[in-house]
C-alpha cells in the first residue's frame, strides 16, 4: 500500500480508501480553480468604455422588504450615477413591508424615482419573485437592473454595466458584489461572498454558466419577455437570479457576460445576524435538487458534484487529522487551499482590494464542513425570503 502503510489505522483500508478520494477530488479541484485563477488574470473589458452616440434607455429594479434603514443609502447613490439622469429610471417595489420603507421612498419621488406597493403575494409565486416582476411589468427600459434595497453602487456602475451591452449580441451582464467588512467574522464572510463571485465570473468568462447573484445583474427586457421570465421558476424561494441566467442560457443565444471591473461593482453589508446569515445560506443552497430536476446548464450540474464531494472528504481528513495528527490527512486539504489561496488573491487584486492570508487559512479550515452542511440541509428545509 506505498505511503499508506506508514500510518497503522484501525480499519486501514476504509482510511486508505479516503485518503485516495479526497486526493483524487482535490487534485481534480486544483485543476478546475487554477484553470479559472488564469482566466482572472485575463481582462474581459473589452468595449466596455465604448461610448456610443445613442445610450438606451434603463430601468433600475429594486425589490425592498423593511428597508427604511438601507433605503436612504441607496437612493443616494442611485442619484449619483454618472450615467445620463435622463436615461434611467429607478423603481422601488416595497414588499409588504411594516415600516418607513415607503415613506421614505415618497419624500424622494421625481420623474426618475417610482414606487409600487404589494401588499399580497398571490399563490405559486415566492415574494420576492412576484415584487420583482411587478417591476420589471411597468418599466420602460430597454435594459433592466436589478439590485438590492440594502447595496451600495460605485458611481460608475450603472453606466459600467449598460454600456457592456454595446457588444454584439450581449443579453446577460453582471458585476462584482463585494461585502463591507469591519471586524475579523465580517473578514471571513466576505472573503466566501467574494470566492463565490470568483467562481461566477471565471465561469461565465470560459463560458460555462454556474451562477450569479441579484446585487449586480442586469438583462434586455426583451430576452425577459421572450423566455416568459419567471415561468417555471416563481414558486421558489429562491432563484430571480441564477435560475434567471440559466433560463437565458437555455432559451436563447445571447452572450453573457460578468465584468469584472472596479467599476461594475455593487457593494453590501454582510448578514447583520447568525440567524440572518444562516437563512441566506439555506435558502442559496435549496435549489440544489432543482438544478437537476429543471436541466439547469451541464457545466453547473458536473461542477456542483464535485465541489460537493472535494469538501466532504476533505472535511473528513480534517476530523481524522484532529484525532490521529498524522500529516498526511492534511495533504488533500493542503492542495485545495494551495488553489483556493492562489485563486481568491488574484480576484482580490484585480478589483484592487485587501488581500489577507491569514482569513484565508480561517476559512480553508471552515469552508469544507459549511459547504457541505449547508449543501446538504438546503434543499431539505424550508427557507423564506424575509
Amino acid at each position: 500500500m506505498g505511503v499508506f502503510s506508514k500510518i497503522k489505522f484501525h480499519g486501514e483500508d476504509l482510511n486508505s480508501l479516503i485518503i485516495f478520494l479526497s486526493l483524487l477530488f482535490s487534485i481534480l479541484y486544483f485543476l478546475l480553480i487554477i484553470w479559472f485563477s488564469n482566466t482572472l488574470n485575463k481582462s474581459n473589458d473589452d468595449n466596455v468604455d465604448k461610448i456610443e452616440e445613442k445610450l438606451p434607455f434603463v430601468s433600475i429594479i429594486i425589490a425592498a422588504h423593511n428597508e427604511e434603514k438601507n433605503i436612504p443609502t441607496l437612493l443616494k447613490n442611485l442619484k449619483i450615477q454618472t450615467y445620463n439622469k435622463k436615461l434611467y429610471e429607478i423603481i422601488i417595489i416595497d414588499d409588504r413591508s411594516n415600516d418607513k420603507t415607503s415613506q421614505i421612498i415618497k419624500n424622494n419621488l421625481n420623474e426618475n424615482i417610482k414606487l409600487i406597493k404589494i401588499d399580497e403575494t398571490p399563490i405559486g409565486w415566492s415574494n420576492k419573485k412576484w415584487a420583482l416582476n411587478e417591476g420589471i411589468k411597468l418599466s420602460k427600459g430597454q435594459i433592466i437592473v436589478q439590485t438590492d434595497a440594502d447595496c451600495v453602487p460605485n458611481k460608475k456602475w450603472l453606466e459600467t454595466i449598460v454600456k457592456a451591452f454595446s457588444k454584439e449580441n450581449t443579453g446577460f451582464v453582471c458585476g462584482p458584489s463585494p461585502l463591507y467588512s469591519n471586524n475579523k467574522i465580517e473578514r471571513i464572510i466576505q472573503l466566501e461572498n467574494n470566492a463565490q463571485d470568483a467562481f461566477s465570473a471565471a465561469g461565465m468568462m470560459n463560458n460555462l454558466t454556474l451562477s450569479c447573484t441579484g446585487r449586480n445583474m442586469a438583462f434586455l427586457k426583451d430576452i425577459f419577455i421572450e423566455i416568459d421570465g419567471y415561468d417555471g421558476i416563481e414558486h421558489l424561494k429562491s432563484g430571480d437570479d441564477d435560475l434567471l441566467l440559466h433560463k437565458i442560457k437555455k432559451n436563447t443565444n445571447y452572450k453573457l457576460k460578468f465584468l469584472l471591473k472596479e467599476n461594475a461593482s455593487v457593494y453590501s453589508y454582510a448578514p447583520s445576524s447568525v440567524n440572518d446569515f444562516i437563512n441566506q445560506r439555506l435558502r442559496f443552497a435549496s435549489k440544489g435538487l432543482f438544478y437537476y430536476s429543471w436541466k439547469a446548464d451541464f457545466s453547473l450540474r458536473l461542477v456542483l458534484p464535485l465541489l460537493f464531494l472535494t469538501n466532504f472528504f476533505i472535511s473528513i481528513c480534517i476530523i481524522k487529522f484532529a484525532v490521529s495528527s498524522h500529516g498526511l490527512w492534511l495533504l488533500p486539504w493542503l492542495i485545495k487551499s494551495t488553489a483556493d489561496f492562489y485563486f481568491t488573491y488574484n480576484y482580490y487584486t484585480k478589483l484592487k482590494q485587501q488581500w489577507n492570508i491569514f482569513d484565508c487559512i480561517i476559512l480553508s479550515f471552515i469552508h469544507p464542513f459549511y459547504v457541505v452542511i449547508f449543501g446538504g440541509l438546503g434543499p431539505l428545509l424550508n427557507v423564506k425570503w424575509k
